[in-house]
């Protein structure tokens, strides 16, 4: 055999590297999911262009065969009601075309709250469609269910008892509905009994309260007695409602549940009937509670529950108190496994009121809802950040032991000076100036993710003359390099202080030298509409300033 005709032989024979990657469905889905739309369809925006990613995999599924398969998979995995899939006869044979799409269906929201044309089924059309199917699953492959509203494509959930199968693993109801007698005494119920492999429930209620009688969930405990679930959320915020004994009995029958999302409470806030002596909850490892009593627990939970709090959110209103959070922490500090605290506040808080709960315990996350407001005098940009910085690493650092456990800090949008004479107008507060981040990197070893705003055309808010080359010239790491890694900005520069061409360059080197495990920079996530993101595309410039910085000196330290 001449060399030539075994060279092209091996050609034939060994595969490129483009014809595997074609041949491997996994590979192909994975790249193509980037494509669905958002998975967690309650809490994201899905209205945010949703079916620009299904244009998308329509058209990948046209390129060609091998491409087909998998971008249809991707594009049926999540879908909005199911009238819109109806086409003819819902025949069950594997080489039906109502099959070959059903199958692929992975979660399923019933929404139409926003104003859209739902296309509702009939009960004798639920009924024909019963008999046809023979008992089988409409929807073979369903994994997750999300129910927001009740009357989506049937009447009071209709549809639901089609949907149900052993493959579903996830559902969510949210909405005022779940306080329907119809959902407690006949949904709730059928899901439970008919999908004994479930093991995520969420049960959300409305934003507005309602009036829910005290017996109206005694029967939970026992509905979900007979599953394993190892996910439950119950959220029901405005129904001060529940008896003070649920919370014990619901404990006793859930024995395989091992993550815990809390948002209910008694009347009055009356405390809860404690139980002494008993295991509860044998398998629980993440609890998260929902506090509604300002800054002090809510005695709504019994003490054994919140001894075993892993996360709380303090839902409160201004916190204008320095001393608001001193009681708390001090009761907290001697719950051992409690690792995040979220502060969702009103409008107002006064940055030195956090500071107890850094210095009381090893705390690992500390989240502010970016839309409320710190209180920052004018002219004091920075300090807010600076006294709890301190107050979560000065004693570290006066120990001279290795770094703190705060890994992440997020700060909200928003900064207010104190109230004028009237006692409610306020001026714009002070924001973070440059030499703030130069702050964190020094002072603040062990923090992974920080939030917070910044003015970057402030250098100092002293009168030093600081520049952005004076930073670097005095720049000392004090022997440790920051651990920082993301950084959210909001950049809260005035109006008529632009960005100058040099600066993209100087802002970058600065992030570059204080922060070299910086992996993204990135605009601050919040909710309202109003706040001006007009800076965000000069940070995008920065970034990517700041990236190729890090890719040049990694590169020459290689050599």
């Amino acid at each position: 055999m001449s060399p030539k005709a075994g060279l092209k032989d091996s050609l034939l024979i060994s595969p490129s590297s483009k014809d595997t990657t074609f041949e491997n469905h996994d590979i192909l889905i994975l790249i193509f999911s980037y494509f669905t739309p958002p998975l967690d369809l309650v809490e994201s925006e899905y209205d945010k262009s949703p079916f620009e990613g299904c244009k998308q995999l329509r058209n990948l599924a046209l390129v060609c065969k091998a491409f087909s398969l998998p971008a249809l998979d991707c594009l049926w995995t999540n879908i909005d009601g199911i009238t819109q899939f109806f086409v003819g006869n819902p025949d069950r044979s594997p080489t039906s075309r109502f099959y070959n799409y059903a199958k692929r269906i992975r979660r399923v929201r019933f929404n139409n709250t926003d104003g859209a044309q739902a296309h509702t089924m009939s009960l004798a059309g639920l009924s024909c469609l019963t008999q046809q199917l023979q008992g089988a699953p409409l929807t073979p492959g369903l994994q997750t269910i999300y129910f927001t509203n009740p009357n989506s494509d049937s009447v009071h959930m209709g549809v639901l008892p089609l949907i149900l199968s052993a493959s579903v693993k996830s559902v969510v109801f949210k909405g005022s509905f779940i306080h329907a007698e119809i959902f407690r005494s006949f949904a709730l119920p059928q899901l439970c009994s008919t999908v004994p492999s479930l093991r995520s429930l969420q049960l959300r209620g409305g934003d507005t309260a309602t009036d829910v009688p005290v017996t109206a969930w005694e029967g939970l405990p026992d509905i979900l007695g007979d599953l394993q679930l190892d996910s439950l959320t119950l959220k029901f915020p405005f129904e001060l409602a529940l008896n003070p004994t649920f919370l014990a009995t619901l404990g006793k029958n859930l024995e395989y549940l091992t993550e815990f999302t809390l948002d209910c409470h008694t009347i009055s806030h009356a405390p809860s009937t404690d139980v002494i002596g008993q295991q509860l909850f044998p398998a629980l490892k993440t609890l998260h509670l929902y506090n509604r009593s300002e800054t002090e627990i809510c005695h709504c939970y019994p003490s054994f529950l919140v001894k075993r709090a892993t996360h709380i959110t303090f839902c409160t209103g201004n916190v204008m108190d320095a001393n608001a959070f001193s009681r708390t922490a001090d009761t907290l500090s001697r719950v051992q496994n409690l690792k995040v605290i979220e502060i969702d506040a009103n409008r107002h808080i006064l940055p030195t009121a956090l500071v107890p709960l850094l210095q009381s315990f090893s705390l690992e996350e500390l989240r502010i809802q970016p839309d409320s407001a710190f209180e920052v005098p004018a002219g004091e940009g920075g300090t807010d950040i600076r006294s709890l910085i301190d107050g979560a690493y000065s004693q570290i650092r006066k120990e001279g032991t290795g770094g703190a456990t705060l890994r992440v800090l997020t700060t909200p949008v928003w900064r207010d000076t104190p109230p004028l004479n009237d006692g409610v107008s306020r001026d714009p507060g002070g924001y973070a100036p440059l030499s703030t981040l130069v702050y964190i990197a020094q002072n603040a070893q062990g923090l992974e993710h920080i939030a917070l705003p910044i003015d970057s055309s402030v250098i100092d808010g002293s009168s030093s003359g600081q520049t952005i080359e004076s930073l670097l010239s005095s720049w000392c790491s004090s022997g440790c390099e920051s651990t920082l890694r993301y950084l959210d900005v909001a950049e809260r520069r005035p109006d008529e202080k632009g960005f100058r061409a040099s600066e993209y360059r100087d802002i970058a080197c600065l992030l570059d030298t204080i922060f070299p495990n910086l992996e993204s920079v990135t605009p601050m996530q919040h909710n309202q509409r109003h706040f001006d993101s007009r800076w965000d595309q000069d940070w995008e410039l920065v970034e990517d300033y700041r990236k190729m910085r890090k890719a040049l000196r990694l590169y020459r330290g290689t050599y």
